[in-house]
């Protein structure tokens, strides 16, 4: 039941940050003057092709999202850690590390949107051209939206569990809506 529970959970925010994904999409679009292109697909200025274009050259060069850690759930389906005989379907990537520690930005780009989630835990979406890269469970948040950040600046300090004393960072990496899988993006993830 506590599974069922936590994947409920989690599906309610992925929800959540794509919808804000969606809802980013649609507005660029709309500030664009493009009619009639779906909420799908950005459409991008030439600044934004040419931020999009350098962060595909750094595919696999990528900066950790934390400064210290390990991948503890991955992308994709998979075995429950504890309950075998269930799985998961992780859309993006656990890294726990240690208390006190902070997420910060594998790339440029600008901050799309700060989400308050369950347990006033906050998320990160930070634009990339038509790549977004989510920081979630973050505690407290050091930017708001439509700031520009740079390569690895601090962008909150992660959510440490009281119970299980635990750090855990969610990263997600998607091209407009379609996530992608941050282990063929970050450095030796």
């Amino acid at each position: 039941r506590q599974i069922h529970q936590f994947q409920k959970e989690e599906r309610r925010i992925n929800n959540q940050i794509n919808q804000s994904i969606s809802n980013a999409i649609a507005a660029s679009n709309k500030k664009s003057g493009v009619k009639g292109k779906s909420a799908t697909e950005f459409t991008l200025t030439a600044e934004a092709k040419a931020l999009a274009s350098k962060f595909e050259l750094n595919k696999g060069k990528l900066p950790w999202p934390v400064e210290r850690g390990y991948v503890s759930t991955y992308y994709g389906r998979q075995p429950h850690p504890i309950v075998k005989t269930a799985t998961i379907q992780s859309n993006g990537v656990r890294i726990t590390t240690g208390k006190g520690s902070v997420a910060r930005a594998v790339f440029e780009g600008k901050v799309l949107a700060v989400q308050v989630m369950s347990g006033n835990k906050k998320a990160v979406l930070i634009q990339h051209g038509n790549y977004i890269t989510v920081y979630k469970n973050l505690e407290n948040v050091l930017v708001n939206p439509g700031d520009k950040v740079k390569t690895k600046q601090k962008l909150g300090t992660i959510f440490t569990d009281k119970i299980t004393g635990k750090t855990i960072l969610g990263f997600l990496l998607s091209k407009n809506t379609k996530t992608q899988n941050p282990s063929n993006w970050i450095y030796r993830m």
